[in-house]
């Protein structure tokens, strides 16, 4: 990420562990320490300013009680920009002979 820009998911995912961890009366500096996280990084986590590593996640949700799962937000679903594709559909292979896949 350039400077202190936030995406928009990185936001909502550190508004939701926030949540989480006010909840169960952790200060951040409590929780950072709780998660084996440094403190200033945990408050970048929670200002949405981190793309959070998968084995950080797995950290703070190991410190909260909780899923993984449940450190995620609803992801509403957003319509594709004009022109694009869904990438759900597969795409033709090098190998595919008339439609058919090899088994």
């Amino acid at each position: 990420m350039r400077g202190k820009r936030s995406h928009e998911d990185l936001l909502a995912l550190g508004r939701r562990i926030r949540s989480l961890r006010e909840a169960r009366g952790f200060s951040q500096e409590a929780f950072a320490e709780e998660a084996g996280l440094d403190r200033t990084y945990y408050g970048g986590v929670e200002r949405g300013e981190r793309n959070v590593a998968a084995l950080n996640l797995i950290r703070i949700a190991r410190a909260l009680g909780v899923e993984v799962g449940d450190l995620f937000p609803p992801v509403g679903l957003k319509p594709l920009p004009a022109g694009s594709t869904s990438s759900c559909k597969p795409k033709a292979d090098s190998e595919d002979r008339g439609g058919k896949r090899p088994l």
